[in-house]
């Protein structure tokens, strides 16, 4: 808990809560098919755990935690989580970020329903941000490689909006998509969707296998970017656009008292062996950590020594982007 009248600087903590997906996206930066689980430390797999570590470690932070995976809505411990942080780390906000589509038996997939999305809301979850790369049902489910994950995810986004949880959508620009991408903004506006942040798709794990499929270079991807952003700037309804992964273009986590790259400043990643990353784009490597969230010792100060020119895959941030 935070002493009374403390000044606070404000983090983005992404974290880990599951390592296993009933997709299988054709662009996932994960390897494997996804559907096989990875064993976590039992530390993970205690709320209480979680929550005291991060405590102890943003001591002097007032985070807005992200719980992710995998599928964090996998089996609906994130309210266990949600609940444990609320009272532990005292959040400015806490947030999900799924697919929408909950692993069911077998391979098969299910939406949240109304009354789980209600006891997210009620265990402090206030915002979510969903997995929809298109208009098109059969457009999207040819990304997730999953029949019924379009109208799966709706469900799910039209639920949470229900519940009073703020809906957002999370889009990666794909080659096969692009027929589909202008029409997405307005889709979203009739679904009640506040945000649309778009993530830079990168060539890693199995986006590599498919990138005869999906590839776009980084100034294609920034060229659709901006329409998109034109798009909803003079659309009826208001839709935000956001980025992450274009730091040169547009602030990566669009802090106030922040702009370009944030990583290791203001936003940090752990996965789910608990060790902490200065952002997503640089999990698993291993000169970018910056130590576990189980190790001795209590705070994550500002990380100085990141540049965002350095980040991202480091795949081309010196390409010449089209104006």
């Amino acid at each position: 808990m935070h002493s009374k009248g403390s000044t606070l600087r404000r983090v983005e903590v992404q974290v880990e809560i599951s390592s296993t997906c009933g997709l299988r996206c054709v662009h996932c930066s994960g390897d494997g098919d996804g559907t096989k689980a990875t064993e976590c430390p039992p530390e993970v797999r205690s709320p209480e755990a979680l929550a005291g570590a991060l405590s102890r470690r943003f001591e002097d932070a007032q985070p807005i935690i992200c719980f992710t995976g995998g599928e964090p809505l996998e089996s609906l411990t994130v309210l266990d989580y949600a609940s444990a942080c609320r009272a532990r780390c005292s959040p400015a906000s806490m947030g999900v970020f799924t697919s929408g589509c909950i692993p069911s038996t077998g391979h098969a997939i299910r939406p949240l329903t109304i009354s789980e999305a209600r006891d997210l809301r009620r265990a402090g979850i206030a915002f979510a941000y969903l997995s929809l790369y298109s208009s098109v049902p059969e457009a999207h489910d040819s990304a997730t490689s999953v029949p019924g994950s379009h109208q799966t995810t709706i469900d799910t986004l039209e639920n949470l909006l229900a519940a009073g949880v703020d809906a957002r959508v999370h889009f990666v620009p794909m080659k096969f998509l692009l027929g589909t991408a202008q029409s997405l903004s307005e889709f979203l506006v009739k679904l009640g969707v506040s945000e649309l942040r778009f993530l830079r798709l990168v060539k890693h794990g199995r986006a590599t296998c498919n990138w005869d499929l999906i590839g776009l270079s980084r100034g294609e991807q920034l060229h659709l970017l901006k329409d998109l952003d034109s798009q909803a700037a003079v659309s009826v309804g208001a839709l935000r656009i956001t980025a992450a992964g274009f730091p040169e273009a547009y602030d990566c986590r669009p802090f106030a008292v922040g702009s370009g790259c944030q990583a290791g400043k203001s936003f940090f990643y752990i996965d789910h062996k608990g060790t902490i990353y200065p952002c997503g784009s640089q999990k698993n490597e291993a000169s970018a950590r910056l130590g576990s969230l189980w190790e001795a010792g209590t705070r994550i100060a500002p990380c100085s020594r990141m540049d965002g020119s350095t980040l991202c895959w480091q795949d081309g941030l010196q390409e010449v982007s089209p104006n």
